[in-house]
Order: C-alpha cells, then sequence, then structure tokens
C-alpha cells in the first residue's frame, strides 16, 4: 500500500490513496525541467514522449480506467504543466511535485535511486496498492505504453479467464471485445481506404482465443493463437531464448486444434 500527498499549483493535492478515482493510476517520475533537446546536453530527460505513449494507450481502453499523471522532484507544478501543453506533445496532464525530492521518504519507499536521470514510474491499484515500480535503470520501452501497459493487459487476460471459469462467457466476451474488437478486412475508412489490421497485445489474444473456445468458435480461436506463437517465436528467436509465454501459447494452439478436431468427429 502506498500512502503520500504530492502537491500542485492551484488545485487541491494529490492524496494516495484517498483521491485514486480510477482502476488504474500511472504516476511518471522524473526531474523538473529544463530538459534536454540534444544528447549530452547535461540536461534530464523530457518525460513527453513516454507521457504521450501512455496517453495513447490510456486513450485506448474502452473503460476509461486507466490516469496518467506526472510528478517532477522540485521545480513547479504549473511551470511544467504549461511546458508539456505548449510542447510540440501537447500533453496535459495533472501535474504535481514530490517535497523535498529525492529526500522524500517516498522515493525510498518506492525503489527510486536519487542517481536515476532516466524516468521512473508506478502503477497503482485504486485503493492504492502498487502493481509495479518501473526503475529508471530498467528499459520501460516508450512504446504502446511499455512495461506498464503490459501489466494493464496481462490483469484483462486474468480477468477474462476468471470470468471463463465462473461460466460468465457472455461478461468474458463482451469485456475482451471492447478490449480487442474483431477486424473486418473488408472494411474502409472515410476516403474508401483499407485502415491497417490492429496488432493486439498478446494477452488481449490469447484471452480471446479463450473466448472464441469457449463458445467453440474453433478457426477464430486457432487465427489468435497462431498469431500469438508467431509473435511470439520473433521475440524469443530475437532473444534466442525459448520463455514459458512460449510454451504457455502453443499449448493453447494445441489445445484448440485437438478440441476443434474432436468436433468434426
Amino acid at each position: 500500500m502506498l500512502q503520500a500527498e504530492l502537491p500542485s499549483a492551484g488545485t487541491p493535492p494529490l492524496r494516495i490513496p484517498e483521491d485514486l478515482d480510477s482502476e488504474w493510476t500511472v504516476i511518471v517520475f522524473s526531474q523538473p525541467p529544463p530538459w534536454n533537446s540534444k544528447r549530452d546536453d547535461g540536461l534530464p530527460p523530457s518525460p513527453a514522449r513516454f507521457l504521450q505513449s501512455l496517453a495513447e494507450f490510456a486513450g485506448s481502453r474502452p473503460s476509461k480506467d486507466v490516469k496518467v499523471m506526472l510528478a517532477t522532484f522540485g521545480g513547479d507544478a504549473g511551470t511544467t504543466g504549461e511546458q508539456l501543453v505548449s510542447g510540440k506533445t501537447k500533453l496535459d496532464f495533472p501535474v504535481f511535485t514530490v517535497p523535498g525530492g529525492a529526500d522524500n521518504p517516498l522515493v525510498r519507499r518506492l525503489g527510486i535511486l536519487s542517481e536515476d536521470k532516466e524516468l521512473n514510474s508506478v502503477l497503482l491499484h485504486k485503493d492504492g496498492r502498487v502493481a509495479v515500480m518501473v526503475s529508471g535503470l530498467a528499459n520501460q520501452g516508450s512504446r504502446n505504453g511499455g512495461t506498464i501497459a503490459n501489466v494493464i493487459t496481462r490483469e484483462d487476460e486474468k480477468t477474462v479467464a476468471a470470468m471463463l471459469e465462473r461460466g460468465d462467457i457472455e461478461k468474458a466476451k463482451s469485456l475482451i471485445l471492447s478490449l480487442a474488437p474483431p477486424f473486418d478486412p473488408e472494411a474502409v475508412d472515410e476516403r474508401g481506404r483499407k485502415p491497417k489490421p490492429p496488432q493486439y497485445s498478446l494477452s488481449h489474444l490469447r484471452a480471446r482465443a479463450r473466448v472464441y473456445m469457449a463458445l467453440k468458435e474453433w478457426d477464430k480461436a486457432l487465427a489468435d493463437a497462431e498469431e500469438v506463437v508467431q509473435r511470439q517465436l520473433g521475440t524469443d528467436g530475437g532473444m534466442s531464448l525459448r520463455t514459458d509465454e512460449l510454451d504457455e501459447s502453443e499449448a493453447l494452439r494445441g489445445s484448440i486444434l485437438e478440441l476443434q478436431a474432436k468436433s468434426k468427429e
């Protein structure tokens, strides 16, 4: 459980956990501006790119259950917010400061190292529990929300699995199809162009495959499972190793093929 109070400019402070009103809250920690504009200029990195990635991920959630915030080690929250809004990305996030900067007990509690020049981020449940803390020394990645997004989509997969185990197939179907809607290859946009197929997270594809299994829609289930296996093979092959995720995905594909064959007997 995390308990803290982060002041802002012109608004009440953020009290954790009392003021958390979303299923998930992401707080990105950074040094205050000025941020670097070129390599090796001695300034800390701007959080704008990572914040934009998180904003895109949060915006893609149909239930709008992810809120993104920025907290700086010192500086002025109002000035930081103005810089984000006036930058290329035009980001508008709640901005707070960490009282005392790196000396605040919150820094040590979360495992943030005062020497970190890179961004740190924490993902909180609505009740203030820490779901994951990503240190600046780790590779967060900036595409599609990085590690934070992976944790959330994995939790989505667990939620769907629990629904299926309880026999709530329609609820599971409604949830996963809102998160990973089927792609219509014949669809066109307002200009008559075919959009690119979406690339959903592996967690969502596995969950959707299991829902299709429960519905006995074997071809759809197999297509999702096959995509998971091939993408996982690409990842594992690039790292020259075999992961538990690949074993899990191949087992899922095997189960679908077996059940599909039995359905035809």
